[in-house]
């Protein structure tokens, strides 16, 4: 069979890729998610390692090996993988499935599309963003069958609102680290980045991120890394729920089943000592994850609104709202006794009231006063959190609850608790 006839063509990167059965058939289908000539990552360098890579081919496949080459616009390899090609019957294999030999079907006529998965110990290593040329390799010739372009994003700076906020999301991560080593002289250098910098654990061994030199050059000058933007960015991971997993990275996540737990037996045995405003504001502040059901961009204590209020909690939604929230005591009179609201709850409603007039007033002034971007916000509302759930005629608690309220959405410190026991359900 003449091989020398094998055609292949680069399709692109594919975040997600699978050979599925088409409905009751026996016959096959991509489904191919994020098809895409452009990738984006907030740290260089980077382990080639995710995602899959298509392609297009036609032509004899039978008993033919070929590479797959990965060079810099200037021509340098940066990495290479092997492929077999074999002739065998559709049913023959197990389609789609991961393999360490992975296969792409060519019919007898006509172009065939297929997605490789990246292997994961991949050692093709991305060193910074530009253009890098996808080539093959057969008997020692290189052929130049498409690109992708790799491009720097920057992450919005670590601030004190966007770490609050981070730590309202259960699935966010604490740490992060970063090694670089040379596979011949084994030389090395650990970085890491978190929430916190603890400066008990930086060492020689493992320093903080913006401590990192410029370059890392290992002792037999054989691996020399760039390390200028890991030195800026790499606390980027710490607020992204699921950040892609890098060879030669490591992530801790910053909230486990134990933890929550704990949280949640700390947060009821406060609420039975019948705690100050104070301190149940201190409370929430410390673990902000009881704030979770508000996904937060940012999250800001004590914000003022203007100088004529100060809300208790803000936060800023990836929905574009900011949701000003107001706090009383875990004792605050809900229901009088005939279902109305009491005076110490229509109190708290006024306050959020308000609030919300002076934002409506001056809605522009209230944001810059907050150093909130005026283009994150769309809308503002206003959520009142009080009393417990205890000693109250379900039917009317549970009026309180379902009415409509505006803008503004009521909460007991029950609904925060059973919030936290659901979440630890699904972990």
């Amino acid at each position: 069979m003449d091989t020398e006839s094998f055609e292949i063509a680069f399709l692109g990167f594919a975040e997600k890729a699978a050979h599925v059965r088409d409905s009751s058939t026996n016959l096959y289908k991509w489904n191919v998610l994020g098809l895409k000539q452009n990738i984006v990552s907030n740290l260089f360098p980077i382990s080639f390692n995710f995602g899959y890579l298509g392609f297009a081919s036609r032509g004899p496949v039978s008993d033919m090996n070929f590479s797959l080459v990965v060079k810099k616009e200037d021509g340098k390899e940066i990495g290479c993988m092997n492929f077999e090609t074999a002739e065998m019957n559709e049913g023959s294999a197990s389609v789609g499935t991961h393999s360490e030999s992975p296969s792409i079907f060519v019919p007898l006529q006509g172009w065939a599309i297929g997605f490789i998965p990246l292997p994961t110990d991949t050692t093709v290593i991305i060193p910074e963003p530009g253009l890098y040329l996808i080539l093959v390799r057969r008997n020692e010739v290189d052929k130049v069958i498409g690109q992708l372009s790799f491009l720097l994003l920057d992450p919005q700076p670590l601030t004190p609102e966007k770490i609050a906020a981070i730590r309202t999301d259960p699935s966010a991560l604490n740490r992060v680290t970063a090694n670089f080593k040379c596979t011949k002289c084994q030389s090395e250098i650990n970085a890491y980045a978190s929430l916190e910098r603890d400066h008990e654990t930086t060492s020689e061994d493992c320093i903080w991120y913006e401590d990192l030199p410029n370059e890392f050059q290992c002792e037999c000058r054989t691996a020399s890394f760039d390390l200028r933007i890991m030195k800026r960015n790499l606390f980027a991971p710490l607020g992204q729920p699921m950040p892609r997993p890098e060879k030669q990275m490591g992530l801790v996540p910053l909230y486990e089943k134990g933890s929550i737990d704990s949280i949640l037996i700390d947060f009821r045995t406060l609420l039975k000592s019948k705690p100050r405003e104070e301190e149940l504001q201190k409370f929430i502040q410390d673990n902000p994850i009881l704030l979770h059901q508000f996904p937060a961009e940012k999250l800001f204590f004590k914000p003022p609104i203007l100088t004529s209020f100060e809300a208790d909690f803000g936060i800023v939604t990836p929905q574009k709202e900011l949701i000003l929230i107001e706090i009383e005591k875990g004792t605050t009179r809900l229901l009088t006794k005939s279902g109305g609201q009491a005076a110490p709850l229509r109190h708290a409603f006024d306050q959020v009231h308000s609030w919300l007039h002076i934002v409506d007033e001056h809605r522009l002034a209230v944001l810059d006063s907050l150093k909130i971007d005026r283009s994150t916000v769309s809308t503002i509302r206003g959520v009142v959190i009080a009393g417990r759930d205890a000693g109250y005629d379900a039917e009317h608690l549970r009026r309180l609850k379902g009415i409509d309220h505006g803008r503004t959405k009521f909460l007991t410190y029950d609904d925060l608790a059973f919030g936290l026991e659901s979440l630890l359900s699904k972990i």
